[in-house]
């Protein structure tokens, strides 16, 4: 009997590319998520310090203009981290719509691999009926002593 020859291979191959590249775009979209969480978090940190040195200016005898300065820059970082949480929001929500995609070409690609599994059981199953005909031709031939 011929080797089993799945009809739709190239659509199944063409399905599970589709996957891996929706897979890459996930990791891209998640890489990207989390330097937004690196800039947020470095940022906080420096608006934490600059706090501080500030209060550390009330006690010593320090410039008001170097004293606007700081409170001036500390105010742009707060604008910049409100900016990035919203990066952050709309990052998550790609993150999630990538999510779905990726859910889609999984279930794309199991309903073309559940067919071939499907249709090669039913090779299976044919041959074997065949291959027992066939042994069951020759005992029946046999002469007989």
């Amino acid at each position: 009997m011929k080797k089993f020859i799945f009809k739709l291979e190239s659509l199944l191959n063409m399905r599970r590319k589709r996957e891996e590249l929706v897979v890459q775009e996930l990791a891209a979209a998640q890489a990207a998520k989390v330097r937004i969480v690196n800039k947020i978090s470095d940022t906080k940190k420096i608006v934490n310090a600059l706090i501080e040195d500030s209060k550390s200016y009330l006690k010593a005898s320090i410039r008001i203009d170097s004293l606007l300065i700081s409170r001036n820059y500390i105010e742009l970082l707060k604008k910049q981290l409100a900016a990035l949480e919203i990066e952050l929001r709309t990052a998550d929500e790609k993150i999630l719509q990538v999510k779905q995609k990726l859910a889609e070409a999984v279930k794309q690609r199991k309903i073309i691999e559940k067919l071939k599994e499907n249709q090669f059981t039913q090779y299976k199953k044919d041959y074997n009926k065949n291959d027992n005909a066939q042994m069951d031709e020759i005992a029946n031939n046999k002469p007989r002593p």
